[in-house]
């Protein structure tokens, strides 16, 4: 890196030469290094030999929200916030602005995005079980279709993360059975309900699955 000097340990995770700063003219060069972001802009002037403006961010100043850190793509844009500013870069291309954000997941995670789905899905399932009052992986071993439905869906290559969430889909809306079948409290109701309603915005069931646990929730 010709303008900013590599400390005896940082190593380049991620670069680009065309990528544009909110709040800034023309195109810079961006780096992802195990320590900072850095943004070098060339200055051009009349005449004049070119100057170069060198920008460091720390990669310990990234938000984490959740265990997520904060650090989000939209369409060629990519946004960062730190704790002290939000800094926006636009890259020419979705792909350059999605490896650009998986490097930085990587880093600040310290998993790589297998790692990462695959514990989505853990969760999920804990939700899913918690939720309900379902048992995700006693429904593989007694054979709910809905499960073996989308398990076949990830080996088809619909992706393994894909096929599973289709999988617990299918658990949902499966019947409870007769031992499942238990009156909660009103507490319990609100809690279940509440945890449901967290499913549905994030799109792991249906409104319509909603709606019949719902039913089934309440006595309706």
């Amino acid at each position: 890196m010709e303008h900013y000097e590599l400390k005896s340990d940082e190593v380049i995770l991620f670069e680009n030469q065309n990528v544009c700063v909110r709040g800034e003219k023309g195109k810079v060069q961006l780096f992802l290094t195990n320590y900072a972001i850095v943004v070098i802009n060339k200055i051009k002037k009349l005449f004049k030999k070119a100057q170069f403006e060198v920008f460091e961010f720390s990669i310990g100043d990234i938000k984490v929200y959740h265990n997520e850190p904060q650090v989000k793509q939209k369409g060629l844009f990519v946004e960062v916030f730190m704790r002290d500013r939000e800094i926006v870069f636009a890259f020419e291309s979705k792909r350059d602005a999605h490896k650009f954000v998986v490097a930085c997941l990587d880093l600040l995670t310290q998993k790589t995005s297998f790692e990462r789905s695959a514990s989505k899905v853990k969760d999920t399932v804990a939700v899913v079980d918690d939720a309900l009052g379902v048992d995700t992986v006693g429904a593989v071993k007694t054979g709910v279709g809905g499960f073996f439905k989308g398990v076949v869906g990830a080996k088809k290559g619909a992706g393994i993360a894909k096929g599973l969430l289709g999988a617990i889909q299918g658990v949902v809306s499966a019947p409870p059975a007769k031992s499942e079948q238990k009156q909660l409290s009103s507490n319990d109701q609100l809690e279940t309900l509440q945890k449901l309603k967290q499913m549905l915005d994030e799109g792991i069931i249906t409104q319509e699955e909603f709606d019949k646990k719902k039913k089934e929730i309440l006595g309706m």
